[in-house]
């Protein structure tokens, strides 16, 4: 869901600055922090996945 908003976000941004709009500041900081989110939400994710995978090996070790 994150990566489909920053990517509207993203066509949003670069519409508005091919129209030459006085919104494009706006439309860029809000790209960057949809940019953001995602970038943590998928380390977050990975991260979770990794932590979980480690933790069934130690169990199935013992």
């Amino acid at each position: 869901m994150s990566l489909a908003l920053t990517l509207n976000a993203l066509l949003f941004t670069v519409v508005g600055s091919v129209a030459h709009t006085s919104f494009t500041l706006l439309a860029l900081i809000v790209t960057a922090v949809g940019i953001f989110a995602t970038t943590w939400f998928l380390l977050d994710v990975g991260i979770a996945f990794q932590a979980d995978v480690q933790r069934r090996r130690t169990l199935r070790q013992r």
